[in-house]
């Protein structure tokens, strides 16, 4: 995102304080730790939810969600062998997540 600092420092590297050194690293330091904290604060939530989404994509496969060009909102699921799973359905994000977590978990049950 455009004119958001980077937790990795990059876009804090320009600021100096040459009588504040010591203030400068450790705001720098503070922000980076506090960026990590909030980057992974939803990880937890979203495995919760997507339970089977998210052992899909930790041991089988990985996922597709977005908009694509001339096809519109898709979510794919696929692995080694191609695609397996794809619909035009979902119109948002959440609608996705549980359409790929459906899926997924009938599949599972035929298994």
């Amino acid at each position: 995102m455009a004119g958001t600092p980077s937790p990795s420092g990059s876009a804090w590297d320009h600021i100096a304080a040459p009588r504040l050194t010591q203030w400068d690293k450790a705001f720098k330091e503070t922000y980076r730790q506090a960026a990590k904290k909030r980057g992974n604060a939803l990880l937890p939530e979203l495995e919760a939810a997507y339970p089977t989404v998210s052992r899909f994509v930790r041991t089988q496969g990985w996922i597709e969600i977005g908009d694509q060009e001339g096809v519109g909102f898709v979510v794919r699921a696929l692995d080694c062998g191609g695609q397996v799973f794809e619909s035009k359905k979902p119109k948002t994000l959440t609608e996705a997540l549980a359409t790929l977590e459906d899926w997924l978990a009938e599949e599972q049950e035929e298994t």
